[in-house]
C-alpha cells in the first residue's frame, strides 16, 4: 500500500491524463518494438501509460517495467 495523500493522487491522475492527451495510439507491440531497438526509456514510458489506460493489467505492465532493469 502506498502512503499518499489525496492531493498527491489527484496530481498523478492529472499528469497521467495530460500525458495521454496527445492522442497517440499506444500498444504493447509498440513497446516491444522499441525494446528490440534498444529504446528502453521510450518502451518504459509506453508500459507506464498502458498501465494507466488499463488498470486491470497494472501488475502485468509493472512486471514488464521491472524486467527492463
Amino acid at each position: 500500500q502506498l502512503h499518499t495523500t489525496t492531493q498527491e493522487e489527484e496530481q498523478v491522475i492529472r499528469k497521467a491524463e495530460d500525458s495521454l492527451k496527445n492522442e497517440t495510439i499506444l500498444t504493447e507491440s509498440m513497446a516491444d518494438v522499441l525494446l528490440q531497438q534498444g529504446k528502453m526509456i521510450q518502451a518504459r514510458e509506453i508500459y507506464q501509460k498502458l498501465s494507466l489506460l488499463y488498470p486491470e493489467k497494472t501488475s502485468y505492465f509493472a512486471s514488464k517495467i521491472d524486467s527492463l532493469h
